[in-house]
């Protein structure tokens, strides 16, 4: 049916695409069946709920006839919709008799469906395409997604005859099992693919063969296999992008336009607007010619164009053309478009060339391609789409803290190459977390709601001695403050300033045994320059205080009071700034997106995150670190904070990266609500690593993989021993320090098992058989068995022979 070479060649046309463009943005179909495997149980009660919830996250998987009509049937027959689907996935019937029973049965349906809507047409539409997502829902593991446009242009490229009616997806499946069998054996791609989409829960190897097809024939990158652009350099390709730009701008052509059309023919560029051609460039051998449309001939060599537009096709090498006669180009191509309705070309309209138009980002990308593998590979990765929320999870030692300063530099400073010597990475990681663009935690037993997010902490006054308690905001409120406060308007700078002259004024008060009065108080200064006020006229035994935040956030009309803070105060503390200390006007910019490409990303790495109560420390806030809940999103969320009573949300530049070590708990046994929100990347030992080492005094790739081995049959792969301590210098001490002291605890010190692992050199019985130990034990009957009880310790190691032991273990 299809070879291996085939199937290869579509493999390294979508890592050659992937390459140049980053990732494709399909992260939607691993969120879409997270969701369903995290909510369908066919025998819920109120099924329909529980199926709106189960593929709530569909998105453009399904049509919108089909979609509408599987949503009218849940809702008006529930009863008869979970009969059809527990049809369609029970494995015992044959997949072409269970796909034809869900059609009928929808069929069925229809017509009573059609009289309680009152529509004549509306229609089922659940096709085979609508139907593989429902499997691939189910079953990810067996069935893939099924689209008749890359599947009918990937049977015409390997000459494969195209069946009829479900034939056709039951064709699919069985090729998807070829391109499984080749892609599980690649370890080269997998590696390459998941630095795009990290491994989920489930079994995501035919969403692999299907993001492969999905993309290897997408008409606006097929360029990238297909060598449209050979023959042209790069430079000549951005100087024809760069003039196109300005026609395009000055006429304000949009994409699609069925006036314009563009294509390559004999190693010729073109731009067609109707039937003529406005902006060309040839490949030649040896050179390369522009060609422009013009109302008048301005070069040696010019082509007169038969119609009743008086206009002329120019060839030229020199761009200075261009500018020169710019006018007289103009006016040919406004008259060209004045007289087009439509191009009869459009059937020859190449959708690369015509993305590259308009999509200038993707322009940048393609006409970047030739160049070093290791530039390439810095490219590919600072253009990957980072998930907002992922969790790195394996045993201890494969390298889950060293990578997450990899990623948080990638996610925070884009254009920082990070295939750099690991000095140079590390000056870069702690120059962004002196910045604040990093911040790093670790999450412990003790972490709670009020040191992540906000919470009311005691504070000692430095002049009076006295305890204040403060609202103060936590490690993630704080970061998530300072991102938001990147693309503030220009008048926060202002009351910075602002803030900044009342706190002199207080201090030179205070300075002369004064206090500043404001309203109907008088104000000093509490510690970290918040403002402390007591009433003229009721002096009270308690200190309140404003803070710095309370007045920002009442000065841009945002919900503040504080415990002992009332409005009025602030409004009044607000109005003399203005008054006196020349504090503009809010003005609230509505362009949520104006400044959105200039925006810096921050991260926030919360090492052993499993080791911290996560639904305690995060509190209702899990809800809003969402992509689709954060600000800027369509379905932004807000919630008023329990302590200040401010409104709070997260924005989408904020990126979380959590580490989790599985030899302290299971990625199985997070919350819930945790592993539904974060991207999962799974860090396994890595004897590729070691290997990179040229290690010459012991066999380490052999060890490692020897011990790990052991140590999966006794325990499970969460425990085994990670890369790092097989690289090291000094490896007898390593194995001395870290990997025993690790076995240890990972065997409560039971020796017996540990011998399991590291063999006789390392581990010895104990001798407890000694006639007059046998009085050491209470009168039982087993006290004279003594003689056969086996008891196990680990040999002192400086009696240990390392390279003996090692030949044992590895024997």
């Amino acid at each position: 049916m299809i070879d291996n070479k085939s199937i290869n060649t579509l493999i390294e046309r979508y890592s050659k695409i992937i390459k140049v463009i980053g990732e494709p943005k399909e992260i939607y179909k691993y969120d879409a069946i997270s969701e369903f495997q995290e909510n369908w149980d066919i025998d819920a009660n109120d099924f329909a709920t529980m199926f709106k919830k189960s593929i709530s996250k569909v998105s453009n998987l399904l049509y919108q006839n089909s979609w509408g009509f599987i949503i009218s049937a849940v809702e008006h027959f529930p009863i008869e919709t979970r009969e059809m689907f527990e049809n369609l996935y029970n494995e015992n019937i044959s997949l072409e008799e269970r796909i034809f029973s869900f059609q009928t049965a929808s069929q069925d349906l229809l017509e009573s469906l059609k009289e309680i809507l009152n529509r004549d047409n509306f229609n089922a539409q659940q096709d085979e395409r609508t139907i593989s997502v429902y499997l691939g829902f189910r079953y990810p593991e067996i069935y893939t997604f099924y689209k008749f446009s890359y599947f009918s242009e990937f049977c015409k490229e390997f000459n494969i005859d195209i069946p009829r009616g479900t034939s056709k997806y039951l064709l699919f499946q069985e090729i998807s099992k070829a391109f499984r069998t080749e892609i599980e054996s690649n370890e080269n791609f997998q590696t390459f693919y998941r630095s795009f989409y990290p491994k989920p829960m489930w079994d995501d190897t035919n969403l692999m063969i299907q993001n492969v097809l999905f993309l290897g024939y997408k008409e606006d990158v097929s360029g990238l296999y297909k060598g449209v652009l050979d023959g042209f350099s790069n430079n000549d390709l951005a100087s024809y992008f760069n003039f196109l730009d300005v026609i395009i701008e000055n006429f304000k052509l949009k994409k699609g336009s069925q006036k314009i059309v563009f294509n390559v023919s004999q190693n010729q560029l073109n731009f067609t607007i109707g039937q003529k051609y406005i902006w060309c460039i040839k490949s030649n051998i040896s050179n390369r010619v522009f060609k422009i449309i013009a109302d008048k001939e301005f070069s040696s060599k010019t082509e007169k164009f038969k119609s009743s537009i008086n206009s002329y096709l120019n060839h030229f090498s020199d761009l200075d053309n261009l500018s020169i006669n710019e006018d007289s180009i103009f006016q040919a191509i406004s008259e060209v478009i004045s007289k087009t309705i439509r191009s009869s070309y459009l059937k020859f309209n190449n959708q690369f060339i015509e993305r590259l138009a308009f999509d200038k980002t993707f322009r940048n990308l393609v006409l970047n391609i030739q160049i070093d593998d290791q530039s390439y590979k810095h490219q590919s990765i600072n253009n990957m789409n980072f998930p907002l929320n992922q969790i790195l999870y394996g045993p201890p030692g494969t390298g889950k803290t060293y990578h997450t300063i990899t990623k948080a530099i990638g996610i925070a400073n884009p254009n920082f190459n990070i295939h750099q010597d690991r000095e140079i990475i590390k000056d870069e990681y702690n120059r962004l977390v002196e910045t604040g663009q990093i911040v790093f935690t670790t999450f412990h037993q003790s972490m709670s709601y009020e040191d992540f997010i906000e919470g009311i902490k005691p504070v000692m006054t430095e002049d009076e001695g006295e305890v204040n308690y403060e609202i103060q905001n936590g490690i993630f409120k704080e970061i998530c403050k300072t991102a938001s406060e990147v693309n503030e308007i220009t008048v926060v700078d202002n009351f910075e300033d602002s803030w900044g002259k009342l706190i002199e004024v207080v201090k030179e008060n205070i300075a002369d045994d004064k206090l500043v009065k404001i309203g109907s108080w008088e104000y000093g200064l509490s510690t970290k320059e918040s403002l402390k006020y007591s009433s003229l006229n009721s002096p009270s035994q308690y200190t309140f205080t404003i803070t710095k935040q309370n007045i920002l956030d009442t000065y841009q009309n945002k919900q503040a009071r504080p415990s002992g803070a009332f409005q009025k105060d602030m409004e009044d503390v607000v109005n003399y700034m203005k008054a006196n200390l020349q504090l503009s006007d809010y003005r609230e910019n509505n362009d949520k997106n104006q400044n959105r490409s200039k925006e810096r990303n921050y991260v926030l790495i919360i090492d052993e995150i499993n080791r911290g109560n996560v639904s305690q420390i995060f509190g209702e806030l899990i809800t809003l670190i969402e992509e689709s809940k954060r600000l800027g999103n369509p379905e932004e969320l807000e919630i008023t904070l329990p302590y200040s009573k401010n409104k709070f949300g997260v924005p989408s530049n904020l990126y979380i990266i959590g580490t989790m070590n599985t030899a302290d708990r299971s990625v199985e046994a997070l919350d819930t609500a945790l592993r539904r929100r974060f991207s999962f990347v799974e860090m396994m030992p890595d004897s590729n690593v070691v290997e990179e080492g040229n290690f010459q005094d012991y066999h380490r790739v052999g060890i490692m993989e020897k011990m790990n081995q052991r140590i999966e049959l006794l325990l499970d792969k969460n425990y085994t021993l990670g890369h790092s301590y097989f690289i090291k210098d000094d490896f007898k001490a390593s194995f001395k320090n870290e990997i025993i002291p690790l076995l240890q605890e990972y065997f409560y010190n039971d020796c017996g098992k540990i011998g399991l692992v590291l063999g006789k050199g390392f581990v010895r019985e104990k001798e407890i058989s000694k006639v007059n130990q046998k009085n050491v034990f209470a009168d039982f009957d087993t006290r004279n068995d003594i003689d056969v009880i086996k008891s196990y310790e680990l040999i002192p190691f400086d009696e240990v022979d390392f390279q003996d032991a090692i030949d044992l273990l590895l024997a």
